[in-house]
Parts: C-alpha cells; structure tokens; sequence
C-alpha cells in the first residue's frame, strides 16, 4: 500500500473547510457574513466562483491526484472492472448511510419535496445522479450532495481520462480546458443553469491533478501523519453531514462544531465497520 501524500491530504481537508464556510456565510443566522462568501465572476460572467466553487475544485484536483497516484495503471478490462467496483463500492454505502442520518435530523425532508409517490425521482436520488444544484427538485434526497453527481461522473470517465493523459499529457489537458469551457459556455447562455453539477465543468481542474501526478510535478517524501491523516478521513463526511446539521444547530456555532466533527467522526468509524462487513459477506458468498 502507497503511502499517503501529505499535500492530498490538506487539499482535501481545505477543500471542504471553504465548502463549510461558504454555507456559513450563505446561512441565514449570520447575514453579516454574506460579505465574505465571495462571488467572483470571469469571462463576460462564463465562470462563477464562490469559496464553495474553490473548494470544490480544491477536493476534485486533490482527487485527481489520489486516483493517479493509487491507480495510475489501468489497462485491461479486468482492471477497469475493479477500478469500478472498489470506486462504487466506496461511495454507495457511504453515500446511502448519509441519506438515513439526513432524515434522522430532517425526518420531514421527503415530506414536503414529494407530494406524490414518483418512483423516477427516488431512483434518481438514490443512485446520486441527477441533482444539478443544492435545491434541484430531480432526485431531491440527494440535493445537498449535489457533489456526487460529477464526481461519480469523473470516476467513470477516470480510465479513458488516464490513457489520455498517459499518452498525450500535455495535448490531453490543453483539449480538457477546451472542453470544460465551451461546455461551461454552452450550459450558461443556453441550458440556463449552474454548470456545476456537469462533470465537464471540472473536467480540466481534474485533469490537472492526474496530469502533475503523472509529470511528477508534486513533493514525493511528505508522507501525512497524525492529526492530518485523521482529519482527511473524515472531512468528506463532515461535507456530507453538515447541511442537515446546519439547519438544526448553525444558530449555535460551538454546539454546531461540536456535533459536526463528532458525528463525523462517528459516522467515519460506522463507514469502516459497514465496509469491512459487507467485504467480509461478499467473500463468503463468492464459491
């Protein structure tokens, strides 16, 4: 197993504390913040940048570059397959046990989003596709993970991303950019919507990361340690739990905080044991 890369590690972690904080200063229990959530605006208002946007651009390059560093060979159809099922198989259970902590601390979300059973909106849901913003009424259970949508996304298109960049490095991020911004421009001017639920949008920023990875262009011997490495094993779930716990104690910043890391924590130590126990039921079903 490859050590872990101490400048991935923080990436993520900085990644999701501007998400974090951008959701703060967006809050309703603290107006003065809006000031500082900043909004930025490029390109005769093609490209929208917030420290939410940032952020998620900072935990996409990072992963990125996870996914060259730990699966930068991919050549064969069985390792496609594996790459596959390791990836959903990392993000499903993860991602459905969020869904059931979301409405533990919302019991009502379904409620008032489905006013009738629609079986097409909950399959959209839960398989975290679909969503195109954080209040998109398209498989709403899964609005405020919006992020998985191109993330999911990326990860599919991860191998033929990989043999790209392994044989045209420098061709195949100049056509990344290219393609992420005639994208962004043709959603903005005629989709009429955020761009950045399309994984194009972070097509390039992505690309950047598998690209360094495989130019070498990153510092080798700063393996992580400690704190770093505990706080980067749950900062994707203090993203996935934070919203839910936003509505209910943000008007209390220390509490919130508080429950925030801590659930986090816990629902870290739960994903682990989840994982090791479906593994171990699939190696016993296997003849």
């Amino acid at each position: 197993m490859k050590e872990r890369l101490l400048f991935i590690d923080l990436l993520r972690i900085i990644g999701i504390s501007l998400v974090l904080w951008q959701h703060i200063c967006t809050s309703s229990y603290y107006p003065s913040l809006a000031k500082y959530a900043l909004s930025l605006s490029f390109f005769d208002d093609m490209v929208r940048v917030g420290y939410g946007g940032i952020g998620v651009g900072i935990f996409l390059f990072a992963s990125g570059c996870s996914l060259a560093y730990s699966n930068a060979i991919i050549r064969t159809g069985k390792d496609i397959k594996e790459f596959y099922s390791k990836r959903l198989f990392r993000i499903y259970p993860t991602y459905w046990t969020a869904i059931l902590l979301t409405l533990l601390v919302e019991p009502f979300v379904l409620q008032r989003q489905f006013t009738t059973l629609e079986v097409f909106k909950y399959a959209i849901g839960f398989q975290a596709w679909g969503a195109k913003n954080g209040s998109d009424v398209l498989g709403k259970i899964n609005g405020p993970f919006w992020f998985l949508t191109p993330l999911l996304s990326l990860y599919i298109m991860y191998p033929f991303l990989l043999y790209l960049v392994t044989k045209r490095p420098h061709l195949s991020l100049v056509s990344f950019l290219l393609i992420q911004e005639i994208s962004t421009y043709l959603l903005l001017h005629y989709y009429t919507t955020e761009p950045d639920w399309s994984p194009l949008y972070w097509l390039f920023i992505f690309g950047l990361g598998m690209y360094i990875m495989k130019m070498g262009w990153y510092p080798k011997k700063q393996n992580s340690i400690g704190a770093i490495v505990f706080l980067s094993n749950i900062i994707f779930y203090v993203y996935l739990i934070n919203e839910p716990l936003d509505s209910a104690l943000l008007q209390y910043p220390v509490l919130f905080f508080i429950a925030l890391f801590a659930v986090a924590s816990m629902f870290y130590t739960f994903d682990r044991k989840l994982h090791e126990q479906i593994s171990r039921l699939i190696s016993i079903a296997r003849p």
